[in-house]
C-alpha cells in the first residue's frame, strides 16, 4: 500500500493520533526509522519499502506496482519535458513537488543573485528534529562541476543539508567535492532521481482511466 493509504486507514481506526499537518510524513519518516534501526541492529526488517509502497515483510507478495509507474516510456517522456522546461519554472516545479513530499516553509529565492541557493525548505515529523534543506537547482544540459558544489555548501545556514538537483549529470569532482571529508555533505540527485519522485508523490503526472501520463498543466508553471 502507498504510505499514505496506509496513514489514513490508521487514523479513520483510530490506530494512529496525529496533531502535525502532515501525519503521512510522519508515517513514511517513522516506518524509514524503525528500518533503519533495525537494519543498524542486523535485526530483520519489519516493512519492506518500494519507493512509496510499503507492505509487511512476512507477507504474501501480492502488492503489485502499478505498472505505469515503472513504465520506462512515461518516465523518459517525463525526462524528456523536464530537459525542455524553463528553468525558472524549473525550479517552481522543485518547490511544488517539496511541498507535496511533506515539506513546509517552501520558499524559492528569487530567480537571479540567489547566492546558489534556489528553493529553502523544512521537513517536521513528530520523532526527529525538523530537517532544514537548501537546494541548487539546475536544468542544465552539461556536467554540475565542482564550484557549483562548493558555491551551494558555502551559501548553507547553520543546521542546513544541501541538495542539488539537476536534470544533467556530475563531473567527478563535483561528485568527490559532494563528499569531501571534514565538510558539510552534498546529496546529489540526477534527472531520473527527480521523475521518480515526481511520479511518486503524483506533480507533473495525472491518472487518467487508471493509467499515470504526463500532465502539461500540471507541468506549466503557476501564478
Amino acid at each position: 500500500m502507498h504510505y499514505r493509504d496506509i496513514t489514513n486507514v490508521a487514523l479513520r481506526e483510530g490506530l494512529l493520533v496525529s496533531h502535525g499537518k502532515t501525519p503521512d510524513a510522519t508515517m513514511s519518516a517513522q516506518i524509514y526509522v524503525e528500518n533503519d534501526r533495525r537494519g543498524k541492529r542486523g535485526e530483520t526488517l519489519r516493512f519492506l519499502r518500494d519507493g512509496a509502497l510499503i507492505r509487511l515483510a512476512d507477507s504474501a507478495a501480492s502488492e503489485v506496482k502499478p505498472q505505469d509507474a515503472n513504465s520506462a516510456a512515461l518516465h523518459d517522456e517525463l525526462l524528456a519535458c523536464l530537459r525542455v522546461m524553463d528553468p525558472k519554472h524549473f525550479e517552481v516545479l522543485v518547490g511544488r513537488l517539496l511541498a507535496a513530499m511533506g515539506f513546509v516553509q517552501v520558499q524559492n529565492t528569487p530567480y537571479a543573485n540567489d547566492a546558489g541557493v534556489d528553493v529553502r525548505a523544512e521537513l517536521t515529523t513528530e520523532l526527529i528534529a525538523p530537517l532544514r534543506i537548501a537546494m541548487q537547482v539546475k536544468r542544465h544540459a552539461a556536467n554540475i562541476r565542482r564550484p557549483d558544489v562548493q558555491n551551494l555548501r558555502g551559501s548553507l545556514h547553520v543546521h542546513e543539508r544541501g541538495v542539488f538537483i539537476t536534470s544533467g549529470s556530475y563531473s567527478k569532482g563535483a561528485r568527490e567535492e559532494a563528499m569531501r571529508d571534514s565538510a558539510a555533505p552534498i546529496t546529489l540527485l540526477i534527472g531520473k532521481d527527480l521523475v521518480g519522485l515526481l511520479i511518486e508523490h503524483r506533480v507533473g503526472v495525472t491518472q487518467v482511466n487508471g493509467v499515470l501520463q504526463v500532465s502539461a498543466d500540471s507541468l506549466a508553471p503557476t501564478t
